[in-house]
């Protein structure tokens, strides 16, 4: 592996900035899935460190029902991505098993680190943080630019190819790539824009959810 990266190191210093900007992606595009991987492989051996400390002797009573609560809010995240408290994990199965609503478990689990919950006159409130509202808006207005350039670029490319020949291609890679960034920015963005759209909902169907348990 460290001969293929010296190999890869020493490609990119020989070649022009077009070959090694290539070379850079494709080994982000290849790294993308082991580190995801090693992220959920870090997960599973924290679960299987608190089943051991669970089944401790040692441990018993308040300790041992909070590692149960630990471990029930690993396995129910790696089970389905939602990282959260009880009461809000009751309120995801509820809405994703209720047909009536229009809400799933994925745009839940998609907006959730996106959301904020306060508490304000006896009553919850979920939102999106104004950091993320920005960040958003940041993301989508980038997009757009980079969009627009590349294919800008694109058609450039097109009408200087009668004029400069082969050396035209550098203007439709670019655009290429403006507009995967482009595409890029607007998957970044869609999180919160699922977040921005069930807020009210939710909001409703969480005090719901605490109003009943009272």
């Amino acid at each position: 592996m460290s001969e293929l990266v010296i190999t890869l190191l020493e490609k990119i210093k020989s070649s022009d900035w077009l070959s090694s900007a290539a070379i850079i992606f494709l080994l982000a595009c290849f790294s993308y899935r082991p580190v995801r991987e090693l992220l959920r492989e870090h997960k599973q051996n924290k679960s299987k460190l608190l089943k051991q400390a669970l089944d401790c002797e040692a441990i018993e009573g308040m300790e041992k029902e909070y590692i149960r609560s630990l471990m029930v809010k690993e396995q129910f995240g790696l089970a389905t991505g939602l990282w959260a408290d009880e009461k809000f994990r009751q309120l995801a199965v509820k809405i994703d098993l209720d047909k009536e609503v229009n809400i799933s478990m994925r745009q839940i689990v998609i907006a959730k680190e996106h959301l904020e919950i306060s508490e304000e006159r006896n009553s919850f409130t979920i939102k999106l943080t104004k950091g993320e509202r920005l960040k958003s808006r940041l993301d989508d207005i980038f997009g757009k630019a980079c969009l627009f350039i590349g294919i800008c670029l694109i058609l450039l490319s097109l009408v200087s190819f009668v004029f400069i020949g082969w050396q035209s291609v550098a203007f439709l890679l670019l655009g290429v790539y403006l507009i995967f960034i482009a595409f890029f920015s607007a998957a970044l963005s869609k999180p919160a824009s699922i977040a921005q759209q069930i807020e009210p909902e939710l909001e409703k169907l969480y005090n719901k959810l605490l109003k009943s348990d009272s």
